[in-house]
């Protein structure tokens, strides 16, 4: 599925920015070789005090979370969520917003940057939509979502075939001292 027809646009970086207010500015990471999830601000001076990471493509045979495991999640919450098609945050207190949150690997692995997005890109506005919370502002806004892909296994042999001739050639330039 093309990403125009799931309207979002493509950014330089690689990175895929969800439809609606302020993209860009809290990143959501996802690596599609673990199914690791971040959700990183560092560097932008942003705390997060909240975050909904809701799969809301019911139709394509899976659910994102399934099987629900344990999120890593920020202390001082107020509510969390962990279900097969939901992960939630929040908290009320400032002094428990967070920069950088490793739920760890909650996700489903393998899944592409379209299989991702149409997952997570509920109607902006919607109670479903994926969305994250601020302390400067408090509204709701979209992530800049990065998808960190699996390595092609061409790619990993080549790099294999590498490793060993480096290592063979070591060993000869050893053998003739």
């Amino acid at each position: 599925m093309a990403l125009a027809a799931l309207g979002l646009s493509a950014a330089a970086t690689d990175a895929f920015a969800l439809v609606g207010a302020n993209p860009g500015k809290v990143k959501l990471i996802y690596d599609a070789a673990t199914g690791n999830i971040k959700i990183d601000s560092a560097g932008n001076g942003e705390l997060v005090k909240g975050f909904n990471l809701e799969d809301v493509e019911t139709s394509d045979g899976f659910n994102l979370f399934s099987p629900p495991t344990n999120p890593a999640f920020p202390s001082g919450a107020l509510s969390t969520t962990n279900t097969d098609t939901r992960v939630a945050w929040t908290t009320t207190d400032n002094n428990s917003a967070v920069a950088f949150v490793d739920l760890g690997n909650i996700a489903l692995q393998n899944l592409t940057e379209a299989q991702l997005l149409a997952a997570l890109s509920g109607a902006q506005g919607a109670t479903n939509e994926s969305r994250y919370n601020i302390t400067a502002t408090g509204s709701r806004q979209n992530f800049d979502v990065t998808v960190v892909p699996v390595p092609e296994p061409a790619s990993l042999a080549l790099a294999g075939v590498g490793a060993v001739g480096l290592l063979a050639r070591r060993r000869r330039g050893t053998a003739t001292r």
